[in-house]
């Protein structure tokens, strides 16, 4: 899928040699004054200021302003160094993705310049912005996981619902804060852009509303799960601290400095082990207070299948994040390794609740979960039918997106496997 030529919308283009001031928000704010020395799809700027070249390699998102004969032109833009710290003089690229001039605004999608329309704030009193803001269509991936732990304790006779719900608000605030932070860390960094194919076009993605805000959001989202925290170690014991710091320091440092392992190819790995092991362990031990073995490759199954939409995910945008200087898995396996590594973590889940079936029979009803297999055989083929060819792939995830099909694989088997368990649950009362 090649995208649309990034041809300029406005009526006319900026003369070279002229004038353009760079502005940007990193530790501090700070402008620059600069020179166009080409035009075309993206603006090459020449600049002498030592200082702006180091800021715009730790900040690639920039604000300028072309002043020309035929008046202003604002616009936003991702930019990038062209040579090596320490020079004089470097050559500064910009590639605009909005641009105003007078009443007319144009933002580059991923078919083209498209042209706005005039629209108020967003109005941030409002639940539907939080909603977006905190991505609340995604929490159920880390809220199955608690279910998950609680029915293993069901199963075998431990159930404390006061603190199984602790546990339900401290996980699912912990994602949403992780959501929120996420979004603030791939803005600040450039990851997200108007014309990236998963790009949440939201609030902060069109500059909308202080990035600040969404990062205090997500703040008081980790506090929420540390004050839930704190009563859970009253209860468990000074062991269950291991599971909790592991899980809100995980969520935070997912895109959050300085480690922000997302863009270190560990962030389909990290996924998996905190939406899997960490949460359904953590709550199976506020439960219990031990480990299960059984219990632990039925988180291991559910861990699969959350790296499994974030690695199919990577794949699809492997584009958009070479483009923002990040690193993810598919880039270090390509193409053709990532889907099979794809097919497994879709494949594997299986055997794992077998496995647990085998450790712990009294859990044999977590065999519902097969139900989900023809959702497992769609995920699998949606990406098994495209060629190893990264365009075709994007092209497809249009109309097939891979990652939803993922989802969906995720929520009928956690679904079906916690069903299981209370199942076995009310077996055992029964008997």
């Amino acid at each position: 899928m090649s995208a649309s030529p990034a041809v300029w919308p406005l009526e006319k283009e900026p003369e070279i040699g002229s004038t353009v001031v760079l502005a940007s928000q990193g530790i501090r704010i700070w402008t620059a004054e600069c020179r166009l020395a080409s035009f075309g799809e993206t603006m090459q700027l020449s600049c002498s200021d030592a200082a702006t070249v180091e800021n715009l390699r730790k900040q690639h998102r920039v604000a300028f302003t072309i002043l020309g004969d035929a008046g202003a032109v604002q616009g936003n833009g991702m930019a990038s160094v062209s040579n090596g710290p320490g020079s004089d003089s470097a050559a500064i690229l910009v590639e605009p993705y909005r641009v105003s001039a007078g009443r007319e605004t144009y933002e580059l999608r991923l078919k083209g310049w498209t042209k706005m329309d005039d629209a108020p704030p967003p109005d941030t009193s409002r639940f539907a912005f939080w909603y977006q803001a905190f991505r609340l269509v995604t929490l159920p991936l880390s809220a199955l996981p608690v279910l998950a732990g609680g029915a293993a304790a069901f199963a075998q006779g431990h159930l404390n619902a006061g603190t199984l719900a602790l546990s339900l608000i401290g996980a699912v605030c912990a994602h949403a804060g992780a959501n929120a932070a996420a979004d603030y860390f791939d803005f600040k960094k450039g990851v997200d852009s108007s014309r990236a194919l998963s790009s949440h076009l939201g609030a902060l993605a069109r500059e909308r509303v202080d990035p600040e805000m969404i990062l205090m959001a997500a703040f008081a989202c980790f506090l929420v799960t540390a004050l839930t925290g704190i009563v859970l170690l009253q209860i468990a014991g000074w062991r269950l601290l291991l599971f909790g710091l592991a899980g809100l320091l995980g969520a935070f440092f997912y895109t959050g400095r300085p480690v922000s392992y997302k863009y270190r190819a560990l962030g389909e790995l990290m996924l998996g082990i905190l939406v899997g092991p960490i949460i359904v362990m953590g709550t199976y031990f506020v439960q219990t207070g031990g480990w299960d073995w059984g219990v632990f490759l039925i988180s291991a199954a559910l861990g699969m299948l959350i790296s499994s939409i974030s690695l199919v995910n990577n794949l699809r945008d492997m584009p958009d994040d070479r483009a923002s200087g990040i690193q993810t898995l598919p880039m270090i396996l390509g193409i053709s390794r990532t889907k099979r590594l794809y097919y497994a973590l879709s494949v594997a889940p299986y055997l794992a609740a077998a496995g647990a079936v085998i450790m712990q029979p009294e859990f044999w009803p977590v065999g519902l979960a097969v139900i989900s297999v023809p959702q497992a055989i769609n995920a699998i083929w949606a990406l098994s039918s495209t060629e190893d060819d990264i365009n075709q792939i994007r092209e497809k995830a249009l109309t097939n997106p891979y990652p939803l099909n993922s989802i969906r694989l995720h929520a009928r088997f956690g679904a079906l496997a916690v069903l299981g368990l209370v199942v076995a649950g009310i077996i055992r009362i029964v008997r």
